[in-house]
């Protein structure tokens, strides 16, 4: 990766949004964007997916890096609302099992204390704390003072909670790991099928393994840290308003620098197999 990720070529994907004035003009529009999703859902999201893809899209063909500017806006919308699609499909199977154990572990966590005996005086009035306390009595009490059939109950909601929490990690892993460059590829090929040529991006992954494993290190890192500070300023409650605007900044910052990166490691991995 020495042609794409030097400690130079990172520098400059990360200075670039505030190099220019016209850079920092076209940053603030997707910070703005980016706030506007609070109170238009959906469509600024959308916009802001097609603008990555015009990002992604400089990045695969060797320009340099800088913010592109904000036009020709059904083609933002289209791009990234093929983009959203993408993201649901690669996704979703792992969000809507992991979301399905959730909710047959809480059914039955709600049965058990509703027919346990100790929890008889919470039933009136079912909070959050009384509903974990009922059932923590419940758990020490099993199986002397619970009905056979709420132990039983509970007992396959815990099981089918545990598997559909591995399942559900392990096929979100599966979607999102390779999804940049599943994304990049459809990009450089202009054609929503080309997101589902598996055989030819899994290719272009492994032709150039360790940069696509440093960008999504990058991202990984930029997550975390922005996760790290916003917790930070959310439990403070003079900065917790600071902390969500710090959160909306930083968020379409990180997906700046990590559409570059995905887009330069894809070009390399692209190259690099076409040399074979």
């Amino acid at each position: 990766m020495a042609d794409s990720f030097t400690t130079h070529s990172i520098r400059e994907v990360f200075t670039a949004p505030f190099k220019t004035r016209e850079g920092s003009s076209r940053f603030v529009i997707g910070v703005l964007l980016n706030l506007g999703s609070c109170i238009i859902p959906i469509v600024p999201c959308i916009l802001i997916n097609g603008y990555l893809a015009e990002t992604m899209r400089q990045a695969i063909r060797g320009e340099a890096v800088s913010m592109p500017e904000w036009k020709n806006w059904d083609r933002l919308f289209i791009d990234g609302l093929k983009i959203s699609i993408g993201e649901f499909l690669f996704l979703f199977p792992g969000i809507f099992i992991l979301i399905f154990g959730y909710i047959i572990y809480f059914i039955s966590v709600v049965f058990l204390s509703q027919n346990q005996p100790a929890a008889s005086n919470y039933q009136s009035n079912m909070s959050a704390n009384h509903l974990v306390s009922s059932v923590h009595q419940s758990l020490i009490s099993m199986p002397s003072q619970t009905p056979p059939e709420s132990s039983l109950f509970f007992l396959i909601g815990l099981l089918v909670f545990i598997v559909c929490l591995v399942a559900g990690i392990f096929l979100f892993l599966a979607g999102a790991i390779p999804f940049p460059a599943a994304l990049a590829h459809m990009i450089a090929n202009d054609r929503f099928s080309a997101l589902f040529q598996c055989n030819r991006w899994t290719r272009i992954i492994k032709s150039d393994f360790t940069g696509y494993f440093i960008a999504w290190t990058i991202m990984v890192g930029l997550y975390s840290i922005i996760t790290f500070f916003f917790f930070i300023f959310y439990h403070t409650i003079i900065c917790c308003a600071v902390g969500f605007l710090i959160m909306f900044i930083a968020t379409f910052y990180m997906a700046f620098v990590v559409s570059v990166l995905f887009g330069q490691s894809y070009r390399e991995g692209l190259a690099r197999l076409d040399r074979q």
